[in-house]
């Protein structure tokens, strides 16, 4: 093990783009996710490029300057294919530039996709099936990510051209009326609805769930104990925190221990990396629940993590460590 000296930021109003200077070459092409946002609390000096609905590349690509080493792609969309027309032009273009882009290829985290990715790549699924025990807890949750929060925030315009016909079903309105339901007490209208996801309830007896931040090769992991069973990663909450650089522990604030736990389950860190190489996963969190018998599932990838914790700054301090390609 080895200890990571952590470095120091530098702080700008977040609120610009492109006036001032962008001392570290990083564009955040985002829409809808700067202000309270990780990636820019992780590096503020970075310059913002607003993105729109409807925007096509050749624009996204006039707005870069001979500066520009990195683009991120931080768009707050389930699905973010569309932004801007012409994605991928606009990454190759990129590359023959000599400017890396993150998350250029995460164009949908909804909750059939991330268990679809889980199971393509070998990783345990929480997808449930129709059949089964009559009496096994089942979660029934929407397709988007966060209950569509963000999509709701969109046009009639603005929806029609993202494709977007409905947003959740009537059994889970948003990501606060999740449910646990019994398999017997689901109907086919549950079953068959595009909008919802049913996913086995998977939860241990000491209430423990698990958030990664990654980027790059800097992960942190936090492994915190909530009672209710949608689990939310809140301040005031007990946990105990590992810190990773390229997949290997690193000792780092020792006393950020307050579950005392043993280590993370034997899995864990294999899981991730195995998930983000499989979805090129450059930037995000990743929740990821246990069961009693130590295995791990990932429910739910955000690319855009929101970031409001107060006496925190540790996580992003230690996520800019990472060097970017």
């Amino acid at each position: 093990m080895h200890t990571v000296e952590l470095g120091a930021k530098t702080s700008i109003p977040s609120d610009q783009s492109g006036a001032t200077e962008n001392r570290n070459g990083i564009v955040v092409y985002e829409w809808n996710a700067w202000n309270d946002f990780l990636f820019p609390a992780i590096f503020p000096e970075s310059r913002r490029l607003r993105a729109s609905i409807g925007q096509d590349y050749q624009e996204v690509l006039a707005s870069l300057q001979p500066t520009d080493r990195h683009i991120v792609f931080h768009i707050c969309l389930t699905n973010s294919s569309k932004i801007p027309g012409g994605r991928h032009q606009l990454i190759e273009h990129c590359r023959v530039r000599g400017i890396s882009v993150l998350n250029g290829h995460v164009i949908d985290i909804s909750k059939r996709w991330v268990q679809a990715a889980c199971q393509h790549c070998g990783l345990p699924s929480t997808f449930a099936d129709r059949d089964g025990r009559t009496d096994e807890l089942l979660i029934v949750k929407t397709n988007s990510n966060y209950g569509g929060e963000s999509e709701l925030t969109l046009t009639v315009s603005e929806r029609a051209f993202l494709q977007i016909n409905k947003l959740n079903g009537e059994v889970s309105a948003d990501a606060q009326s999740y449910k646990i339901y019994k398999r017997c007490e689901l109907t086919e209208q549950v079953w068959s609805d595009e909008n919802l996801v049913v996913e086995r309830f998977v939860t241990n007896h000491n209430n423990i769930f698990f958030r990664v931040y990654v980027l790059y090769h800097a992960v942190v992991v936090e492994a915190a104990v909530s009672y209710p069973f949608v689990k939310r990663m809140c301040d005031g909450m007990p946990r105990s925190i590992f810190f990773f650089q390229n997949f290997r522990a690193v000792e780092l604030y020792p006393s950020l221990d307050a579950l005392r736990l043993p280590g993370l389950p034997a899995d864990l860190i294999s899981s991730v990396r195995r998930f983000c190489k499989h979805v090129s996963l450059e930037f995000g969190t990743i929740d990821m629940v246990m069961d009693d018998a130590g295995t791990v599932f990932i429910v739910d990838v955000n690319t855009t993590p929101f970031w409001d914790r107060t006496n925190a700054d540790f996580i992003p301090d230690f996520l800019r460590t990472s060097s970017l390609p």
